[in-house]
């Protein structure tokens, strides 16, 4: 290991469509300098032209949360040479992929497949029309919410305001991310994270306001994992289960802590789960997280 850094080779499966493709990454591994723990990153970079209104400018497109792929919107990073002198300015060439890019006058946005194999940028109208965020259930008192939304063009759209009117450029919206802060009777806070599981788009017209009713279909969606055998379980043999809360048939729950974030440390929430038999006596318990 040479100095304090460990680098190994890996390969990974990306999934893409019609099938997965696995490629071959370099994880690097560094003693933390604040303390105990190890910091973690994905080498490599990926690097070309992007046109912006008829101009080619040299791009390099970076994996910033260390997942091997490079379509991250709002994490992996894209440096654009906008003015051409060779060099990229950390503070004015350097963007978060899904910020809009302002480029003579008109509004750019940033989009990459997991490779990096399809990068282009997109121009985007100066439409608008207003998006407003519920809770199904109503939101309760206290209740905080941020949601991470994603357009059709590939940008991020943040939204910390329940049951208002957010102004936002028109097109299709995904939820990508939802975090849910509640307060309970003894007044201990409970914070939930959603991530995205499958996309549910939500349109956005000209001048027109769009509704989204969140969180008003909970499931929990049971899956079960016999080392790969397609038949049912047999008698003795290990059955991995896998217990999955999924909302609105989009979300599925990643995290669930309890306790303030700014004091001390949050406990992570749990689940109890009971396996039964037929006639409902326990088989078998067992805790799980959310992560």
């Amino acid at each position: 290991m040479p100095g304090r850094d460990l680098e190994i080779a890996a390969t990974i499966s990306v999934q893409l469509e019609p099938k997965p493709k696995r490629v071959q990454r370099t994880l690097l591994f560094r003693r933390s300098t604040l303390g105990e723990g190890l910091r973690y990153a994905v080498r490599g970079f990926a690097h070309g032209t992007l046109a912006l209104g008829g101009t080619k400018h040299r791009a390099v497109l970076i994996d910033g949360n260390a997942d091997g792929c490079f379509d991250s919107v709002g994490q992996d990073r894209v440096w654009i040479d906008l003015n051409g002198d060779g060099q990229f300015d950390p503070l004015t060439e350097q963007f978060p992929l899904g910020k809009p890019i302002v480029k003579d006058g008109e509004v750019y946005v940033i989009r990459s497949d997991p490779l990096a194999s399809a990068v282009r940028a997109s121009p985007r109208s100066a439409a608008q029309g207003r998006l407003r965020l519920t809770l199904a259930g109503g939101p309760g008192p206290g209740a905080k919410a941020s949601v991470e939304l994603i357009s059709d063009l590939g940008e991020l759209v943040l939204i910390d305001r329940l049951d208002q009117p957010a102004a936002v450029p028109v097109g299709e919206y995904r939820i990508s991310w939802l975090k849910l802060e509640m307060t309970d009777s003894s007044g201990q806070p409970w914070t939930y994270s959603f991530r995205e599981d499958k996309a549910k788009s939500h349109v956005v017209r000209t001048g027109e306001e769009t509704t989204i009713a969140m969180l008003g279909k909970l499931a929990m969606n049971v899956a079960w994992d016999s080392r790969g055998s397609d038949s049912k379980p047999k008698p003795g043999e290990t059955v991995v289960i896998s217990p999955r809360l999924v909302a609105d048939e989009c979300l599925y729950l990643s995290a669930c802590t309890v306790g303030a974030e700014g004091a001390a440390r949050p406990a992570e929430g749990s689940a109890e789960i009971f396996l039964l038999s037929s006639d409902r006596k326990i088989i078998n318990r067992g805790i799980t997280g959310f992560s």
